[in-house]
């Protein structure tokens, strides 16, 4: 499981969580190459390699946005982490092609919700849609959302 912390929001801090270890998400689908960056430090805050996404202690994200606090434990957190990675690497404002849409970040994290909640059914009625719907929704709008605009992409050499 993650180790994150709860950060308290103020005028300055748009963020929910922050993740106290790296983390190494595994998928048996090709992701490409890439790493997101922090702009403030110039620092590399998730490396993707085809099938391995490594995100760095100190990586901030919003947490689960559709489902709320209800369902913020440690199974929707980890997930959450791994779908807003994908998600900023996708919609990326420098408008950088990675090799994955919104809908199959949507399923990857449905995959592992499912791996991690033993397939209970509420992931397939209830989440999946929900997160399909909110994908479907901010594809093309402002980037403007949660940790929106905040990481940047690197694009590697393949």
């Amino acid at each position: 499981m993650i180790k994150f912390q709860y950060i308290i929001f103020s005028s300055t801090e748009k963020f929910k969580f922050r993740l106290k270890e790296d983390f190494v998400f595994e998928t048996n689908i090709d992701l490409g190459k890439w790493n997101l960056i922090d702009p403030q430090s110039n620092e590399i805050v998730v490396i993707c390699n085809e099938n391995e996404v490594t995100v760095k202690a100190g990586y901030m994200w919003d947490g689960s946005t559709v489902i709320g606090e209800y369902y913020e434990d440690e199974q929707t957190m980890e997930a959450s982490l791994l779908h807003d990675v994908l998600y900023n690497a996708k919609k990326n404002p420098q408008d950088i092609e990675v090799p994955f849409s919104l809908f199959l970040a949507d399923k990857i994290m449905m995959r592992h919700l499912l791996k991690l909640y033993k397939g209970q059914g509420f992931v397939k009625r209830w989440l999946f849609p929900h997160l399909y719907y909110w994908g479907l929704t901010t594809v093309g709008l402002p980037w403007k959302w949660g940790n929106n605009n905040y990481y940047t992409l690197q694009k590697k050499e393949e």
